[in-house]
């Protein structure tokens, strides 16, 4: 029988083994292993803490405050956890004790987080349901997520699944497939599209699937 050997420190080690588990979840297959079945959800990462950034925020810090004190009060707010990179942050002349201010009345999180950061050039990224990670946009550009889209309502008969990965990476890259920063591969006993991707690719390509799937179909190119 196939057998899959890997020698690796831990963290590897159970990364490989919830891909082995999400992959087969999206084949049908029961978990073979005895971690907690949710770790292998095939909801996109980015997705997973939607709920909670969609939590209406309100804010008064009209005089200027400690960078990390208008976190922690956003985190409470928003019933989410809010990690900081203070290593990335620091290349860019950000500390804890950086003052800004910050005014917002009933505002969903991530357009908080969104307006505080991105004057500031940063940017945050999802890193589970409860949590994420305030950080450089380069950190988060070199943080690939894996994630898996279902793609059998989106293949026409006439398309291989090599035209399919083909025409997601022209419209990922806007014409320039080779310069697509990421891994695509479409698993034939699944039909789904396994994405290793940044997470704001992450975003784009779940809007352009989800556009196909209520959209008119792109006719296959030879």
């Amino acid at each position: 029988m196939p057998a899959l050997v890997i020698q690796q420190q831990d963290t590897i080690l159970f990364q490989a083994i919830v891909f082995c588990e999400r992959l087969r979840a999206a084949r049908g297959l029961p978990p073979q292993s005895k971690f907690n079945p949710e770790l292998f959800s095939l909801v996109p990462r980015w997705a997973r803490a939607a709920s909670r950034l969609a939590q209406p925020v309100t804010l008064n810090f009209l005089q200027p405050a400690s960078f990390a004190r208008i976190l922690d009060r956003l985190s409470d707010e928003a019933g989410v956890q809010i990690v900081v990179d203070w290593q990335a942050l620091a290349t860019l002349g950000w500390t804890p004790d950086t003052e800004i201010t910050l005014a917002v009345n009933q505002r969903p999180a991530s357009e908080v987080l969104t307006q505080m950061l991105q004057p500031m050039d940063l940017a945050y990224r999802v890193v589970d349901a409860a949590t994420v990670q305030v950080t450089s946009p380069a950190a988060v550009e070199a943080r690939w997520d894996v994630e898996f889209y279902p793609v059998k309502e989106l293949q026409t008969q006439a398309e291989t699944p090599e035209a399919l990965v083909a025409r997601v990476r022209r419209e990922l890259t806007g014409g320039e497939p080779d310069r697509l920063a990421g891994v695509l591969h479409f698993d034939a006993p699944s039909r789904h599209l396994i994405a290793a991707l940044p997470q704001p690719l992450q975003r784009k390509l779940a809007d352009l699937l989800k556009g196909w799937s209520t959209g008119p179909r792109e006719t296959a190119k030879p």
